[in-house]
């Protein structure tokens, strides 16, 4: 671990300590990640993913958090006395990540994997993200452009925090990735996926960043943004033949129509599904992904489709044109929420046990006995918002993805 001090122009000043985790901080990371749930779910998801599959050399979760100087009492803020004693650099943050919350001092948590560019690298969290107090941007605003122009400047700890994370990505991961295109970038280039150009390996894609951390991304060193996409969050039954209390934590079970259903989606369908969008994914990509093909009679071409994507959201969904109007697109969206608790299964196939309003073991388990799940959705997209509210998801806050150019990044928050 390492710990770096940040001066501020008023003359205070921070520490803060930081580094990527070993396998055995995870799980306690997971628990302090599960109280800031359904805020926190695209990261909780996206770890739960990388556990459970083959992790490239590049793949790190990384924390951020902002300690007490050693100028003072010398420890990581919300311990107890008994538990610092005999602690050293690397002990004190494996107490904070086993210790309750603390608002005190607020921290960051990542996970990057640069294996992939110009796919989705870095998923984030702040802690401040579930701060009800400091309500949503999006409450003045409809559109990320919007908040843009309105947005107050970012505060400096915010800042430092991800000034430590985007220095980590600079000095240890940007050397590990080749200086010319891989094949796989190239292939995405050729067939016209999103991209932007030229390649450099200093280009990061961050997904899924909310409306509460964009700002603090330099608009001078973005190479790509796609804003404007909705967070909607669900509260799924684990047991969907049981009703859930309340509209909002009930999801439709799947129902289809006589002459459909649901299927496997075989490699010449993921390559149909590929061709026909301009998202940078690759086949290997979409493989990985769990998805759930819809057919009709005896057809082997699907005429609907939809994936959880890394972080086990809902996304791609589509059916086609002459088949809409069916509900088809309302059960194979409620097939998909039925389908999440996957990603976070035992190898057996049994879901592992949970505590209720938080995360442990890799569960993502709310009060009441269900599970939350979540989607992006552009707000151009009427079609999908409509589908999302059948579902019972409800907008929550706005996210973006947005490419930056590393190098740019460092130069603009000197």
């Amino acid at each position: 671990m390492t710990r770096s001090q940040t001066q501020f122009e008023d003359g205070e000043s921070i520490e803060i300590e930081s580094g990527a985790l070993s396998p055995e901080q995870i799980a306690p990371l997971l628990n302090k990640l599960g109280s800031h749930l359904p805020y926190s779910i695209p990261l909780v998801r996206r770890i739960q993913f990388y556990l459970h599959h083959p992790i490239s050399p590049t793949a790190r979760i990384f924390v951020a958090a902002v300690v007490e100087s050693r100028g003072g009492q010398g420890h990581v803020d919300g311990l107890s006395d008994e538990a610092r004693d005999g602690t050293g650099d690397s002990g004190e943050l494996d107490l904070w990540l086993l210790e309750p919350q603390s608002r005190k001092h607020p921290w960051i948590t990542a996970h990057v994997d640069l294996a992939f560019a110009g796919q989705t690298a870095v998923w984030v969290y702040g802690s401040w993200e579930s701060d009800l107090e400091d309500p949503m941007p999006s409450s003045l605003a409809d559109s990320m452009e919007a908040l843009e122009l309105t947005h107050a400047e970012p505060h400096p700890t915010r800042k430092a925090l991800m000034r430590v994370l985007f220095d980590y990505i600079s000095v240890e991961l940007i050397p590990l990735r080749p200086t010319s295109p891989s094949e796989e970038w190239l292939g995405l280039e050729r067939t016209g996926k999103y991209l932007s150009k030229p390649y450099s390996r200093d280009k990061v894609l961050f997904g899924t960043v909310s409306e509460k951390l964009w700002a603090l991304f330099p608009r001078e060193a973005r190479t790509r943004t796609d804003p404007d996409y909705w967070k909607y969050i669900f509260k799924v039954d684990s047991k969907p033949q049981r009703q859930v209390e309340g509209r909002d934590s009930n999801v439709p079970v799947p129902s289809l129509p006589a002459g459909y259903s649901f299927g496997v989606m075989k490699d010449e369908n993921l390559q149909m599904v590929l061709d026909r969008t301009p998202i940078p994914r690759t086949l290997n990509t979409l493989r990985q992904f769990v998805s759930v093909g819809l057919f009709h009679e005896s057809s082997q071409i699907p005429i609907g489709w939809g994936f959880l994507g890394k972080d086990a959201s809902l996304s791609s969904l589509h059916t086609e044109p002459e088949h809409r109007g069916k509900g088809l697109a309302v059960a194979l969206g409620a097939e998909l929420l039925r389908k999440q608790h996957i990603t976070t299964s035992s190898d057996d196939g049994q879901e592992r046990g949970g505590r209720e309003g938080g995360e442990i073991n890799g569960q993502v388990k709310g009060e009441g006995g269900f599970t939350w799940a979540h989607a992006d959705v552009s707000k151009n997209n009427k079609a999908s918002l409509r589908v999302m509210e059948k579902l019972g998801g409800k907008p929550t806050w706005m996210v973006m993805w947005t490419e930056v150019n590393m190098s740019e990044v460092l130069s603009a928050t000197q």
